[in-house]
């Protein structure tokens, strides 16, 4: 916002002035999209034997244009107390995100369907076949 100019002609001069010097100046770039698998979670007593992880949101950076592109490295944190059934969208974890610059991100990690617990038949079902695998 521009203020303080005697009319509105130069207000508006300005308020150009400074958009354009942001465009020409500044970048968004998505690190990491929302839709993208992070990691295959294996949760014991789950129908699936892993379980996609995504992204809450995008986790996106404004950097300089004349800086060089962003480099990072990520750590995933996922929670010690995950009970099944997990609903839909249900938070996992949270991945801490490492920029080159110092700085740090923190998005949430979640699962986009819901993850029920094994039934007994599928259960016993599944680790006999674990069991006969290993024979043939």
């Amino acid at each position: 916002v521009v203020m303080g100019e005697e009319s509105i002609e130069n207000r508006t001069e300005d308020t150009l002035k400074l958009m354009n010097y942001g465009f020409n100046t500044i970048r968004k770039e998505v690190i990491l999209k929302k839709d993208k698998v992070i990691d295959k979670l294996k949760l014991n007593l789950s129908k699936k034997d892993k379980i996609d992880v995504y992204l809450k949101n995008d986790i996106v950076k404004i950097y300089n244009l004349n800086s060089s592109k962003v480099n990072f490295k990520f750590k995933l944190n996922y929670k010690d107390d995950l009970k099944l059934p997990l609903k839909k969208n249900g938070e996992v974890g949270t991945i801490t995100i490492n920029l080159d610059d110092g700085s740090k991100i923190e998005e949430k990690l979640i699962v986009k369907e819901k993850i029920n617990k094994i039934n007994f038949p599928n259960l016993f079902k599944k680790n006999i076949n674990i069991f006969t695998s290993g024979i043939y």
